[in-house]
């Protein structure tokens, strides 16, 4: 961890130099160079706005010039009508007024409008340009049709004085990126950038989360757009309400490396200068060797200049003390097998519709605390739907869900997890852009884990999930068996007291089915309850306490393994032969682990 803050802030102090080497650069730069050093500010102004949405969410805007159209014209009706006779004061107020109109905006339409995803949520806000752009061109209030002039009085020639109003700019939005970036909110938005349902079973809010990005990024965008405006001296629709503005954001940020801090700065001074200082001569062409340029760019360093540059280790443990695992456990200490069945989780005359197909049909299954149940049945029985529906992403048609004395189907995935729910997939769901560390520590920012050090947390599920000496690799180059290992690491790191696992051991060979089993059972003996869904009946002959059969969405049978394997119902819905399972319950010892 020292390793990695020292790398923060070799990278923060180089960021401070730059910054008061831009701050002296007027004294000795001529009109040109300053003009060429506006370019670059507002574009990585623009760029990182627009990179906590589109970078770390993943949520990519084709018409974030809406923004910026409404931020220049607020900031020059405000100067207009606005009635301060300070010039300097009229000027920042007229910043603010770009930058909180841009926010009421974003506010207003946020929470339909994130509803889309992919091509559909960037096509829609291109469409909400579109429509501001018309709208600033009819309503007189505006004047967008004739324009607005904006008058700038300065002691300081307009050059040096926009220099630095975009530099404070720029450094305003790069400093609000990095706090939303090394904080709890930007964990969140990577995490909803790699999987939204899997952060949402990690606790992450998502749609509070989603919307204050892009609030936030709506209100940066707004303040670009009011310097802008007092840059430009006179404003028009077609001068701000910009489709090359919007793609312009997108590309900066993709040349410099999406989702990074520093990417949008790199991506917009790279461009200024290609456009400004090296085709600057070439004013017939410029269009189309720029295109080509980024072309051949994107081909080279698909994950931008950020993404070629050597990084190191994301994860340095050398000054962390060992994981106590007890920090990943549940409260319910001793563990009571057996304990008030009902009353921990049950699902009570459980049903679920898909129009005429029922795929869950008035099931009734009680989980003890402190045990592992498993529910076996044929594919497409309807397993993993109880588990959509106890998590929160199907609601029953009928029937009722209810945990620790309280019923909580129509709840939010995100308060499941808060009260102790986790839940592993059937297909493994890492987030693949972020180190094995970062991938458990996003769920001990989140979920049950209250007032523990997120840090420990996380080192006590990689320990328990044997996973410390791969902690700083990238998620991305784990195999099978470590992925499910991360899986359970991640789940375990939310502190849940109830871990639902969908097939944890598909995929893996048998030494590695076998390490799983051992991880489950040291789960279960440290007192969280786990609910698996399985196919391997050796497995489940191994490691349960209890079994639930499930056929055509009912429940069939339902007991010891034992005596689930030798019920006549379940052989010939689902085992088609007696299963012999006494030499897998010898192999259990004492402790509830594998021999």
């Amino acid at each position: 961890m020292i390793r990695l803050l020292r790398q923060n802030w070799i990278a923060a102090l180089g960021t401070l130099a730059i910054i008061l080497l831009l701050a002296a650069m007027p004294a000795v730069a001529t009109p040109f160079l300053l003009r060429v050093g506006q370019t670059i500010l507002f574009g990585a102004a623009l760029a990182i706005a627009w990179n906590i949405l589109g970078g770390f969410a993943g949520y990519w805007s084709f018409g974030n010039a809406a923004f910026l159209g409404l931020g220049a014209f607020a900031a020059g009706i405000f100067q207009e009508h606005g009635g301060i006779a300070d010039p300097q004061l009229r000027f920042l107020m007229s910043i603010f007024a770009g930058g909180l109109a841009s926010a009421l905006l974003g506010a207003l339409i946020g929470y339909p409008i994130l509803r889309l995803r992919g091509t559909y949520f960037a096509i829609a806000m291109l469409g909400v340009a579109l429509v501001l752009s018309e709208l600033s061109s009819s309503v007189d209030l505006f004047e967008g049709a004739l324009g607005i002039t904006i008058d700038t009085v300065t002691d300081i020639a307009p050059d040096v004085y926009f220099f630095y109003a975009f530099l404070v700019l720029a450094v305003v939005a790069l400093g609000v990126a990095a706090v939303v970036r090394y904080s709890r909110l930007g964990y969140g938005l990577i995490a909803i950038r790699e999987d939204e349902d899997t952060a949402r079973m990690l606790g992450i809010p998502t749609e509070r989360y989603k919307m204050l990005a892009f609030v936030l990024s709506a209100i940066l965008t707004g303040l670009a757009g009011a310097v802008y405006a007092f840059s430009l001296g006179y404003i028009t629709t077609s001068s701000v309400f910009r489709t090359d503005l919007s793609l312009n954001m997108i590309v900066y940020s993709l040349l410099g490396g999406m989702g990074t801090l520093l990417g949008p700065v790199l991506g917009a001074a790279l461009m200024a200068f290609l456009t400004q200082v090296v085709l600057g001569d070439f004013l017939q062409i410029h269009m189309m060797l720029t295109g080509a340029i980024i072309v051949l760019f994107v081909f080279v360093l698909p994950k931008g200049i950020m993404g070629a540059l050597p990084v190191g280790p994301r994860y340095a443990g050398e000054d962390v003390e060992a994981g106590n695992l007890a920090l990943v456990s549940s409260e319910i200490s001793p563990v009571e097998r057996g304990e008030s069945s009902a009353g921990f989780l049950s699902v009570r005359s459980l049903s679920k519709h898909f129009r005429g197909l029922k795929a869950i049909d008035g099931v009734d299954i009680g989980i003890s605390k402190g045990s592992i149940s498993t529910i076996i049945g044929p594919n497409g029985a309807g397993k993993s739907t109880i588990f959509n529906m106890v998590t929160g992403y199907l609601q029953p048609t009928a029937g009722e869900i209810w945990y620790k004395g309280s019923r909580i189907d129509g709840m939010a995935t995100h308060r499941l997890s808060e009260r102790g729910i986790a839940r592993v997939f059937q297909i493994a769901k890492p987030f693949h852009g972020l180190s094995v560390y970062e991938n458990v520590l996003v769920g001990a920012l989140f979920g049950r884990s209250g007032a523990y050090n997120p840090t420990e947390v996380a080192v006590a599920a990689l320990k328990l999930a044997g996973l410390m000496p791969l902690a700083g690799e990238l998620a991305s180059s784990l195999p099978v068996g470590h992925l499910r290992r991360l899986e359970i690491a991640r789940a375990m790191a939310t502190r849940p007291q109830i871990l639902l696992a969908d097939e944890p051991c598909a995929g893996l060979n048998p030494t590695e089915t076998r390490e799983m089993m051992d991880i489950l059972s040291k789960i279960r003996n440290q007192g969280t309850t786990v609910v698996l869904v399985e196919h391997d009946m050796e497995t489940v002959m191994r490691i349960s306490d209890q079994v639930f059969v499930i056929s055509a969405g009912k429940l069939i049978a339902e007991g010891e393994p034992r005596q689930v394997a030798s019920n006549p119902a379940v052989v010939e819905a689902y085992l088609g032969k007696p299963l012999e399972t006494s030499g897998a319950m010898d192999d259990l010892d004492q402790k509830g682990t594998l021999s």
